[in-house]
């Protein structure tokens, strides 16, 4: 007598990932410099990898946003 499989929906579904809690993206959004246009998002990202770095937070990603006619986040696209 064959037997039949039951499969279930534990077995068939990928276990869900957890993000580690400790780490952080960086959102960088720095105004142009005068003279030297990229001198503000640099020092950006160093203050929020130190900020990351005296939490214990690793920072997985960096996000450059280079700024726009209008600096405000939420009017922007």
């Amino acid at each position: 007598m064959a037997t039949t499989e039951h499969i279930t929906r534990e077995e068939t579904t990928v276990p869900a990932v957890r993000p580690d809690p400790c780490t952080a993206v960086l959102y960088v959004c720095a105004e142009r410099g005068i003279y030297i246009p990229e001198l503000p998002a640099v020092r950006a990202e160093e203050e929020g990898r130190a900020y990351a770095w005296a939490r214990g937070w690793r920072v997985a990603e960096v996000i450059h946003d280079p700024s726009t006619d209008d600096p405000k986040p939420l009017h922007r696209e």
